[in-house]
């Protein structure tokens, strides 16, 4: 009889979890060769940090550029213990340990939160069948890791019970849930606006049950503080080496994404890489809706329950609205958002659950639905898959990072022939993609024409396009080896028109005159010490300027 039973209800799910488990575990591996340029960029702070130079991207020059000063320590760390050769290989094992343990709290957190076999291995293992989140998972940065200890901090707060009508946390428990916040907050900044998310979901709950909300505040109070001394010591650290504020890296991102991937409704960009994938995704998305209306309007259920599930939601929802208006830097967002995609999984999940477990009139109602969000996942997943894939193969390969300190001097070298230059001559580059900077000598320096590594760009900014010339007179730049456009007006003059330079052709601008000596290189020639010593304000010179092209000599 009990085997009969098991039959019945459980040899289906079985078999069912274990493809899941099989293909979600397996998914990370296709991406094992990939190490992205962002990835390289930790490697050069993390390389100069270790030979004296902290948050320094170019020797001697310290900037905003590292997005992750947390992460850094732990290049750095494994730098000084496996070598630099293999720090690479290190690093993608802790995305891949990330990516594991993301799916592995989700389970814990699928658990507390009312979740049932299959739903509760479904939730946790189909983390591992999104793309987005497992190829920029494996591509050497500090998201995966970040995802990982985010979902175990919502698991910490249901374990301090934060949510919970009968009984909420001791002020030893807050004090600890904010020490552990601050860690986070060194390995991401959207720590700051998940806590935040989570603590007011709390303190309406703690009015909500009708707690004494002195006590309550003071407890907060005791979290928020140890939390702020954490941010307080990153941002003076921070400070201190770099000699700006941080996050510089962060704005040039908001800018990007801003300008060249969002729709402008009057003052507001609307980001539609993020549309589309929210709508791609309906099938976490709608689901996750539906609890939320549960939640909220269905007065008849436990209220730690209904708590619980809005915290869950707020978290996913709230920082999709912040990257869908650029709140937040979306630029990027498959990888900035691993975090938040389990919190929807989860929510999802229950939704469906419920739907399941419903006695609906038409059980082929409910049956379909369920099988229309399955159906549509599976297959926005597979078509993702092959967008990944085909991007893989342009990326950086982990095993040309792991030879880039050998091959540095043979790259220095072959650079400088291009260039026309004596090996060892001193040059500074801009570009776009700087993770070329691991790749080469000390003698090299590299400006980034997009900010990521140098904030000064932000002061270019204009209203809907980018001064670069102002930035390339004022950064000593000599010599431009990618040519890309932030320029929101499209129709106005870029260094981006300088991919259309034939060999020999120059185009003097304001100050500054470029001349295309090899396909992909173009010579850069200042007329002014200063950009200000143009005529005119910046932002006023002209950009429509027809170009003044002319036939030079090599």
């Amino acid at each position: 009889m009990l085997a009969s039973f098991y039959e019945r209800h459980f040899r289906g799910e079985a078999y069912l979890i274990a493809f899941v488990a099989v293909v979600g575990l397996l998914h990370p591996l296709l991406y094992w060769s990939v190490f992205s340029g962002d990835a390289e960029i930790h490697l050069v702070y993390a390389r100069n940090l270790l030979r004296g130079h902290p948050l320094e991207f170019n020797l001697d020059q310290p900037n905003s550029g590292e997005t992750s000063m947390g992460f850094m320590l732990i290049d750095a760390l494994a730098m000084w213990v496996v070598g630099a050769a293999m720090t690479p290989l290190a690093v993608k094992i802790i995305c891949l340990a990330g990516l594991y343990a993301t799916a592995g709290v989700t389970f814990l957190v699928a658990g507390r939160i009312g979740l049932r076999r299959p739903w509760r291995e479904l939730a946790a293992l189909l983390t591992l069948w999104l793309p987005g989140s497992v190829y920029n998972g494996m591509s050497g940065t500090e998201n995966a890791v970040f995802a990982a200890f985010a979902c175990a901090y919502f698991y910490l707060a249901l374990l301090f019970r934060w949510y919970d009508e009968r009984q909420g946390p001791t002020l030893r428990q807050d004090a600890i849930a904010g020490l552990l916040a601050g860690a986070l907050f060194w390995l991401r900044p959207e720590a700051l606006p998940l806590l935040l998310i989570l603590v007011t979901v709390r303190l309406a709950g703690a009015y909500w049950f009708g707690r004494r909300m002195v006590r309550e505040l003071v407890q907060l109070g005791v979290l928020l503080g140890v939390f702020g001394a954490a941010i307080l010591a990153y941002i003076a650290i921070f400070v201190h080496f770099s000699h700006e504020l941080p996050y510089g890296a962060g704005q040039a991102r908001r800018l990007m994404s801003s300008h060249l991937e969002s729709a402008w409704i009057g003052k507001v960009p609307v980001n539609i890489k993020v549309l589309v994938r929210i709508a791609a995704y309906f099938s976490i998305v709608v689901p996750a809706l539906a609890v939320v209306g549960w939640a909220l309007f269905r007065n008849s259920s436990d209220r730690s329950e209904r708590l619980t599930i809005i915290a869950l939601a707020a978290a996913f929802f709230g920082f999709l609205a912040a990257y869908l208006f650029n709140v937040l830097p979306s630029f990027h967002f498959a990888r900035y958002t691993i975090f938040i995609w389990p919190f929807g999984m989860l929510a999802a999940a229950l939704g469906l659950q419920s739907v399941a477990q419903s006695h609906w009139p038409r059980r082929g109602l409910a049956m379909g639905m369920i099988a229309t969000s399955s159906l549509g996942f599976v297959g926005v997943a597979i078509y993702e898959l092959g967008l990944r894939r085909d991007v893989s193969r342009n990326a950086d390969s982990l095993y040309s990072v792991q030879a880039a300190p050998e091959r540095r001097e043979a790259n220095s070298a072959k650079l400088a022939q291009s260039l026309g230059l004596a090996v060892g001559a001193r040059a500074t580059l801009g570009l776009q993609e700087v993770d070329t900077r691991y790749e080469l000598t000390d003698n090299f320096e590299v400006r980034s024409l997009d900010g990521i590594t140098d904030s000064r760009l932000l002061r270019y900014l204009c209203d809907g396009w980018v001064d670069h010339d102002g930035y390339v007179i004022d950064t000593k730049i000599d010599y431009l080896l990618e040519f890309p456009s932030l320029d929101r007006a499209r129709s106005v003059w870029s260094i981006a028109d300088l991919a259309e330079l034939a060999v020999g052709e120059s185009v003097a601008r304001p100050g500054v005159t470029y001349t295309k000596i090899r396909p992909r290189i173009v010579k850069v020639q200042r007329t002014v010490d200063r950009s200000s010593s143009r005529p005119g304000d910046a932002c006023s010179i002209s950009r429509t300027t027809e170009l003044t092209s002319n036939q030079g000599t090599q």
